[in-house]
């Protein structure tokens, strides 16, 4: 949990805020107030390069994902092709002898 110094904008409070949290609200005069910090700035490296790493994790997830979906299609495709010269033989042979 990464904690940051904040002042209420309403009674000028000092709060601190975990950045991690989409809103905090002043316990003193119960303003809400949404964090828009930029929250980049004040993670370690450590914590951005865990966060990039999770970034594309989730895009190469993704396109294994997509990868299997046409690949199956494919081999489906080629199943049919080879049921369907089957058949043609077999019918073929039938009348041919």
């Amino acid at each position: 949990m990464k904690v940051l110094n904040i002042s209420c904008p309403n009674c000028k409070a000092s709060l601190e805020m975990d950045i991690d949290k989409l809103m905090v609200y002043c316990p003193y005069c119960r303003t809400k107030l949404p964090i828009d910090v930029d929250v980049d700035k004040y993670m370690s490296e450590k914590e951005q390069t865990k966060r990039e790493k999770m970034h594309i994790d989730k895009e190469l997830e993704i396109d294994s994902r997509e990868r299997k979906s046409v690949d199956y299609e494919r081999k489906k495709d080629t199943v049919v092709a080879i049921i369907g010269a089957l058949v043609i033989l077999l019918i073929w042979l039938h009348y041919a002898f």
